[in-house]
């Protein structure tokens, strides 16, 4: 009877699926958890329940069950243990889910997705909410990729970067949101740093996020518990959020689990109120804003920064803008923008994606394919930011410096234990 029921659903096409060993829908109408202010309406995976399949295979089949008293089939709901049945297997014939995309994007292969649904070869879900996308040539050229540079420029033409390279970073971005399942590794988190408050870098990560999901991007509060920080990235993934905004930083960024998920690819746990553990896709891109920005130990090199410099003593008063209303003016050019995007990095592959050089250790597909498009297109290296920033910016470096010295300075060359060490300084 279950396997029945399985054929039936699978009939409907794909409104259910598999993801992490545990049957998931999509939607719309999930409430965020308290730590994450995502959009309303935004879509999120979510783990099927029984009350959810029992309908689902209600809609998908006819149940009857037969009277005795009066000798007849009857139309009934189906039973409890044939959807506890079906609920509780451990493997199942649903298609795999791996994300959910709100615009065209790319395969690995350089392979367009523009038609909505489900597509098999990625396990993507594209749910692009009626909006219609411009067509895009099969084969653009180097020319073509610089003039979508142009456009995809626009919005972001008041935002005070501090070099061109923080732009292209700004850039960058927007592609690896939007082509997220064509690099097959981990993408470096965007962090969006400056002086002074008020210069527009939440906005510019909202306006990042408008472009590739039609949504701003969800906020998440920055904690100092490595353990809240672990339930919440695992949440995130299993919940499937394209990006996430870990907003107006208060003390230097980075975190154990933060670390791994960062360059892991895969983030494993417990779920919540059950024995049960998990490990979940971690494909989600991460952004981070503040003022005067430190990382605490690896974090610095898993960053890609994007830092504004404004002249305004007071930058939220600035009025002379190029778009007044800047988020409806990108809603209302998505479709071009996100095709300016695409046009880029599909021109990158017809020209067979040529080597440029560089690499991003833990990043290497990423830096393959958006990095290299476009140091192919002639603009600045979106990584140049990073030089120095491990040094400038790791609140522990100055001091392992001061210790070195220091250490040099009383011993020399003499071998000396810590125990000593600390005799002497008492």
């Amino acid at each position: 009877v279950a396997d029945s029921a399985e054929a039936a659903l699978l009939q409907m096409g794909p409104a259910l699926f598999q993801r992490s060993q545990q049957l998931c829908v999509i939607t719309h109408e999930a409430a965020p958890p308290k730590w994450l202010r995502r959009p309303k309406g935004a879509p999120t995976i979510a783990a099927c329940s029984i009350g959810q399949l029992r309908e689902k295979m209600a809609q998908a089949a006819e149940w009857l069950k037969w009277s005795g008293t009066t000798r007849t089939w009857a139309a009934c709901l189906p039973p409890a243990w044939a959807v506890e049945t079906l609920h509780t297997r451990q493997q199942w014939r649903f298609p795999l889910l791996g994300d959910i995309d709100a615009a065209p994007t790319l395969r690995a292969d350089g392979e367009l997705i523009l038609a909505p649904g489900y597509d098999a070869d990625t396990g993507l879900y594209l749910d692009t909410f009626g909006m219609d996308f411009p067509p895009l040539s099969p084969a653009p050229t180097r020319d073509d990729a610089v003039r979508a540079i142009n456009a995809l420029a626009l919005p972001f033409a008041d935002f005070p970067f501090a070099e061109p390279h923080d732009r292209c970073a700004a850039f960058a971005a927007v592609c690896s949101l939007i082509a997220r399942p064509a690099i097959e590794g981990c993408v470096p988190l965007f962090a969006v740093d400056s002086t002074t408050r008020g210069t527009g870098k939440g906005l510019l990560i909202d306006i990042i996020s408008l472009i590739a999901t039609g949504r701003a991007a969800p906020r998440w509060s920055q904690t100092r518990d490595q353990e809240e920080d672990r339930k919440a990235l695992l949440t995130i993934s299993m919940e499937g959020d394209s990006c996430v905004h870990i907003d107006n930083l208060s003390h230097a960024l980075g975190s154990g689990p933060l670390d791994s998920a960062l360059t892991a690819g895969v983030i494993k746990g417990r779920l919540l109120g059950q024995n049960k553990s998990v490990a979940a896709p971690m494909n989600c891109v991460f952004f981070a804003s503040g003022n005067n920005i430190t990382f605490l130990g690896d974090m610095a090199r898993r960053v890609i920064p994007i830092r504004f410099e404004s002249l305004l003593e007071h930058p939220e008063d600035r009025t002379d803008f190029t778009h007044e209303r800047l988020r409806p003016w990108v809603l209302e050019h998505r479709p071009l923008l996100v095709m300016s995007a695409l046009t880029l990095l599909r021109a990158y592959f017809v020209a067979g994606c040529p080597k440029q050089g560089v690499t991003l250790g833990s990043f290497e597909e990423w830096s393959d394919l958006v990095r290299s498009a476009f140091l192919w297109a002639g603009c600045p290296d979106p990584c140049t930011g990073r030089r120095g920033m491990e040094t400038e910016s790791d609140v522990n470096h100055e001091r392992i410096a001061e210790l070195l010295e220091s250490w040099a300075a009383c011993y020399g060359e003499r071998g000396v234990t810590l125990a000593n060490a600390i005799d002497d300084i008492a």
